[in-house]
């Protein structure tokens, strides 16, 4: 598994909703960061 898609699973609280990280930034369930 990608390392940010395994940071997302460690950190979101329901599956398939963005994380939200410091500076505005979100990581998605795919590892992407927008």
């Amino acid at each position: 598994m990608h390392e940010m898609q395994s940071l997302y699973h460690n950190l979101a609280v329901e599956e398939g909703e963005p994380v939200y990280l410091e500076g505005g930034m979100y990581l998605y369930p795919d590892g992407s960061i927008r």
